[in-house]
């Protein structure tokens, strides 16, 4: 299986995942990492929660002294050793293995290599190269690891990183027959065209900003051009004739599709994969809707190109307001039609209260967001949201409760925070409440001199004075 977005993970997977950032946002380290490794082990191709959960036990292992960091390279080694052989029969249960040991130690090679081979057992290509990537900031001159990533990039199709590390493993021993086989290899293949490949960030990149690890996008993909994407297409086109029962081979199928702007056949592919899970794949469901999504925006963009050599052209210009209007109702309707399908799930309502906001239905809004807010993972933010509902319909009163309420659940100045702030800000000014919209615009000030207009407020408050 190939490695999955947090769009594409189960539910069980994706709600571990949005505990364990949440705990990260409050630097509680520990908790942080029991909710990704949960994650992982509840979907293995999740490499996005693979990816923070080895930032953030790098990030807590700073604080360890040499003594903590021997232990934690020695903790596991039985576990291991027993995964080891096992590996063929059940690599899931060795990634398991491999990733508990890490937790105490995230540069242990010996777990690091048995999560690379698990990897490799379960097709996670990204995974594989990602465990010895990680382990080589630790042990820049090991000769094995290099190898190991100079074969792992040169069979995924990256002779350029693969010619890169039998480099460095030559100059480390210039008598290693591997590192010689593996340079001439790489470098015959290299002179190829090569399809893209976005590397997973650094875990220090991906520690930086923690708000990016929340954006549900795509980590690792493989973008391939035109032709080599139809030959995949072939080949799992054959596979869902083997395996007619095999739902994944149709989602491959319409994935591949999309890569190449066949949203119609990717729609076709995706129902079909829809109908035979018995119509109960809420991921798939939803993938179907950012298609159709997808397609819109594929001609629209074609449409804005197109207008930008014919500035004047108020036919086109119709179409592509009427075209931002159809995706608009699109992506509405295929909300609705998800909320009716799965009237318990608090995120699809949190998501379609909004949606109901952005298109002017504040009396729709309203009730998901009430009903969202029983979800402890959105309550701040629909407190926020059900403030902006009361401004918009006059209830200054009530909305400066909700979002007083939402501000002092917030412990920390982040992106939310300030929205809310300067929205509670907003309200009192509304009201002629001058000096106490100030002080609200102070809190944010004394965090973050450029957001939005807060800067020229106060300065003009004060120029006042």
């Amino acid at each position: 299986m190939p490695e999955k977005t947090a769009n594409e993970v189960t539910r069980q997977a994706r709600d571990y995942y949005e505990r364990g950032l949440d705990a990260l946002d409050k630097n509680s380290f520990d908790q942080a990492v029991d909710y990704l490794m949960h994650a992982v082990i509840a979907d293995p191709a999740f490499f996005k929660a693979r990816q923070v959960l080895r930032a953030t036990e790098i990030k807590r292992s700073k604080g360890g002294g040499a003594i903590s960091k021997l232990f934690g390279s020695m903790s596991g080694t039985p576990a291991l050793a027993k995964a080891m052989t096992s590996l063929k029969k059940d690599p899931a249960r060795a990634m398991e293995a491999a990733e508990k040991a890490l937790s105490s130690n995230p540069f242990n090679l010996q777990a690091s290599k048995l999560l690379s081979s698990a990897a490799e057992a379960m097709s996670l290509p990204l995974t594989a190269i990602f465990a010895y990537e990680t382990a080589k900031d630790a042990h820049p001159d090991n000769l094995e690891i290099l190898l190991q990533l100079g074969r792992l990039y040169q069979v995924n199709g990256r002779a350029d990183k693969a010619r890169e590390y039998y480099e460095r493993a030559m100059q480390l021993d210039p008598a290693s027959s591997e590192a010689f086989k593996g340079l001439k290899d790489a470098t015959a293949n290299d002179a190829m065209k090569q399809g893209k490949w976005e590397t997973a960030d650094s875990y220090r990149d991906m520690i930086r900003d923690v708000q990016e690890a929340r954006e549900l996008e795509q980590v690792g993909r493989i973008y391939k051009d035109e032709d080599v994407v139809r030959e995949q297409m072939k080949l799992t086109f054959k596979k869902t004739q083997e395996e007619p029962d095999s739902i994944n081979h149709w989602k491959e199928l319409g994935k591949l599709a999309v890569q190449i702007d066949e949203f119609d056949y990717a729609l076709q592919c995706y129902e079909h994969a829809f109908m035979m899970s018995g119509q109960g794949d809420m991921v798939l469901e939803r993938v179907m809707g950012e298609t159709k999504v997808l397609k819109i925006n594929h001609f629209l963009r074609q449409k804005e190109e197109e207008f930008k050599t014919q500035p004047e052209n108020s036919e086109l210009k119709k179409q592509i307001e009427e075209m931002k209007v159809e995706r608009e109702r699109v992506t509405l309707e295929e909300c609705e039609s998800r909320a009716r399908r799965y009237p318990n799930d608090l995120d699809i309502k949190f998501e379609l209260g909004q949606l109901y906001f952005k298109n002017g239905f504040v009396d729709r809004a309203l009730p998901e967001f009430q009903y969202a807010a029983n979800n402890p993972k959105n309550r701040m933010a629909c407190n926020n949201w059900l403030g902006k509902c009361y401004r918009e319909k006059g209830m200054l009163d009530m909305a400066i409760e909700r979002f007083k309420r939402a501000v002092e659940q917030m412990p920390v100045m982040d992106s939310l925070k300030k929205e809310t702030v300067y929205n509670l800000g907003a309200v009192y000014e509304e009201l002629g409440a001058k000096a106490d919209a100030i002080e609200q615009f102070k809190l944010i000030y004394d965090t973050d001199v450029n957001y939005r207009d807060v800067s020229k407020k106060i300065e003009d408050f004060y120029k006042k004075k």
